[in-house]
């Protein structure tokens, strides 16, 4: 009977041995994203017997994809750490291989300034017919190529915030939308002459129709206004995460503003404006 015992014993723990669950990662040296978070299936190649495991690991997300056009070094080591310290999984489970680090590309296309040009014009365009008026437009300076992420792009005028006599000269906040996300804004000056028709104001642009029609003028140009919420980037290490925040003040591309998370903490934060709606933590 001593014998038995000890035979089932040996057998429990062998049979606990086998099925306790473990997985391969291999670390490849290059993973190209299109979203914006990247997460652990982007970087790894998995194997493990436990099929729930591998769903745990591959939808991991392990922080904010680079900039389009740009790129992002990942350690094996500190995604490792960061892997255990996420999941709880001890390091036994999760045996690691492949390259010492990964470089993560965003994937991306460009956007042809002339576009950008053309919707800006098209917004101005809206906003003087309906105002009564008729004029000749044209953008003041080219506008530059640049790279946005993979996928459908929109590109809305931003509203004007009241009304305003109508000039020679507006400057208009162009915003880029992909698969129905906010990318950034481009500023482009439209130059208007000879206009003409019945005088009037550019009209308050509102509801939801506002988006395709709105125009701001040269001293509107403010990339976050107070009482707005921005998103603020915070990096550390490897990751990169990013948070809801009010902002307590205006400010343009480059200045340090006041912002209050949207967490409900009472501190207040400065951080620096990088684009429309979008802010970086600054020292």
């Amino acid at each position: 009977m001593k014998t038995r015992l000890l035979l089932l014993a040996a057998f429990a723990v062998s049979t606990t041995a086998v099925a306790a669950p473990h997985a391969d990662l291999q670390l490849v040296p290059q993973a190209r994203v299109s979203d914006d978070q990247v997460t652990l299936g982007d970087l790894v190649r998995l194997q493990s017997d436990d099929l729930a495991l591998v769903r745990r690991l591959v939808s991991l997300p392990v922080g904010q994809a680079p900039r389009p056009g740009e790129s992002a070094l990942v350690q094996r080591g500190t995604l490792a750490d960061w892997v255990r310290r996420s999941t709880g999984l001890a390091n036994a489970t999760l045996r690691w291989s492949g390259a010492d680090a990964a470089r993560v590309i965003r994937t991306s296309r460009q956007l042809r300034g002339e576009e950008i040009a053309d919707a800006a014009m098209e917004g101005v365009r809206r906003v003087i017919a309906a105002a009564g008026q008729h004029a000749e437009l044209r953008v003041r300076s080219s506008v530059r190529d640049v790279e946005v992420p993979d996928g459908k792009v929109q590109l809305l005028p931003r509203p004007t915030d009241s009304g305003a006599p109508l000039r020679n000269r507006a400057l208009v906040w162009v915003d880029a939308w992909v698969n129905d996300r906010f990318i950034r804004s481009f500023p482009v000056t439209v130059e208007i002459s000879d206009l003409g028709g019945q005088p009037g104001v550019v009209p308050v642009a509102t509801g939801a129709g506002a988006m395709a029609q709105g125009v701001t003028h040269p001293d509107d140009a403010n990339a976050v206004s107070r009482g707005e919420w921005a998103a603020l980037r915070i990096t550390s290490g490897a990751v990169s995460l990013e948070s809801r925040v009010e902002v307590l003040q205006d400010g343009r591309v480059g200045q340090r503003v006041r912002v209050r998370a949207a967490t409900g903490a009472s501190g207040i934060l400065f951080a620096k404006v990088i684009g429309r709606g979008q802010l970086e933590l600054a020292p």
